[in-house]
């Protein structure tokens, strides 16, 4: 199948080559999404028209864009956007036909915000990997990132089946992840898989968010460079944008940076160009991007986790180092399973704080006990409201009341008593408690006769 980013420069095409790019440009519109087929068509259009002031192909100017309408039709393109604004885009794009492509400038008048609402940040892992954008994820050979990486967009998979489900003491956003995956191959993505399930005592069918795609013995090139210095967007890349757009995938794991990237790595232009690829994408579909990497030499012995050009760290929002737990004096520890995860660069959090200290378990990364992290308190609460609604909803179908009020049957320390409680304090039942009032997911009913009204909580959902 021909593919736009693959084509030949016009100037390196023979007419033969010319004119069969123009009788098959159609079958590679076929099956994308309207906004996407629109984009391409005009990039044909435009392409096809300067081949005709060239003399490359034998129609006339007018058979040009007669074949780019029918195109339009056959693809159904009018029908979904209509005649008058699919006949501005294609005459825009054939007018443009030989001139240097244009973009317009995305200006903003300041003044169009006022008493609008700041839109509140958004956040894959609060205060780690912001969203629509790209974050670096670099470690030494052989800790683990990949599966650390995979534990993410698993964990992200199953919050929609469990809220407190945590990565590593964060509580991520849930969503669709695609994870490409050009180290690991599928038997190797099953086993790693079906660990990860384990530690968090789940099932593959718990997965319909998670979509591993198996790269490995073939060309994983996402962005390759060209004639002067230009990186530009594979065949590949082409086809994991239809997947983001078809699974609505809004995070995308790329394992790793030195498969996927073709360029020079100390080139920091060709560097940016490809993370720009990236963004784009993320900037059109909400998606963020999460490429795995390793760190040079001097990026591992100065600690840093940097490799080859400042470009790589430069044109992230967000940069996080994975290698084996150290000291205070920053010396190894000689603990073999003990990892920490640094915030190197963070844009839009704090950027020296502690690193998050994890532990290799059984094939997945867990906290290591008695470490401290913000991230930690957050799945600490959403675990204490998953339990507290759990066991409100048990002691209500059984017809045991429970109280807000503090008394013999007050709820936190009814609940911090029983089996199911997963050693939850009634100070954190407490807290749960309020908040899911807050939220209306629990209400209070009062019962009993007018002489002896009581109240007890009841669960909504």
């Amino acid at each position: 199948m021909m593919h736009v980013s693959t084509l030949k420069p016009i100037a390196e095409l023979s007419p033969t080559q010319a004119q069969v790019e123009f009788m098959r440009f159609k079958k590679a519109l076929k099956g994308k999404p309207p906004e996407r087929t629109v984009r391409l068509l005009c990039t044909f259009a435009n392409r096809f028209i300067e081949m005709q002031d060239c003399g490359l192909i034998s129609e006339s100017r007018v058979g040009v864009e007669e074949a780019i309408y029918g195109a339009a039709l056959d693809l159904g393109l009018v029908d979904h956007f209509g005649g008058s604004r699919l006949d501005d885009l294609i005459q825009e794009a054939i007018g443009s036909a030989g001139r240097p492509s244009a973009r317009a400038l995305r200006i903003i008048d300041p003044a169009g915000w006022q008493d609008k609402p700041v839109p509140v940040r958004e956040w894959i892992v609060p205060d780690m990997i912001p969203t629509g954008t790209v974050s670096l994820l670099m470690g030494d050979g052989g800790t683990g990132k990949s599966t650390l990486a995979m534990q993410l967009g698993i964990v992200r998979a199953l919050r929609r089946h469990c809220l407190s489900c945590s990565w590593i003491g964060a509580v991520p956003t849930p969503g669709r992840t695609l994870y490409l995956s050009a180290e690991d191959d599928h038997d190797e993505l099953h086993r790693r898989t079906a660990a990860i399930l384990q530690q968090y005592d789940a099932s593959f069918d718990q997965l319909e968010d998670f979509r591993p795609v198996d790269l490995v013995g073939e060309d994983a090139v996402l962005g390759e460079l060209h004639r002067n210095g230009i990186i530009r967007a594979t065949a590949l890349l082409d086809l994991v944008e239809e997947q983001v757009d078809e699974f609505q995938a809004d995070f995308v794991i790329v394992d790793a940076l030195a498969d996927a990237y073709a360029g020079d790595e100390i080139n920091r232009s060709q560097v940016r160009q490809f993370i720009g690829l990236l963004k784009r994408i993320g900037r059109d579909y909400g998606t963020t991007f999460l490429c795995l990497g390793h760190p040079s030499l001097q990026g591992m012995n100065s600690g840093s986790g940097t490799s080859g050009s400042t470009g790589w760290s430069n044109s992230v929002r967000s940069r996080l180092y994975f290698e084996h737990g150290k000291g205070s004096d920053g010396k190894e520890l000689e603990d073999p399973d003990l990892r920490q995860v640094s915030r190197m660069k963070a844009n839009y959090a704090k950027l020296r704080v502690p690193p998050v200290m994890v532990r290799w378990k059984d094939g997945a990364f867990v906290l290591e006990q008695g470490a401290i992290s913000s991230l930690d308190k957050i799945a600490l609460a959403e675990k204490s409201k998953d339990v507290f609604m759990a066991l409100l909803r048990q002691f209500n179908e059984q017809g045991q009341n429970v109280s807000p009020s503090r008394s013999s049957t007050y709820a936190p320390k009814r609940f911090a008593s029983h089996p199911k409680a997963a050693g939850l304090s009634a100070k954190h039942l407490e807290t749960a408690m309020q908040d899911l009032l807050d939220r209306k997911m629990i209400t209070i009913e009062t019962f009993g006769p007018p002489s002896r009204e009581r109240q007890r909580l009841v669960y909504v959902g």
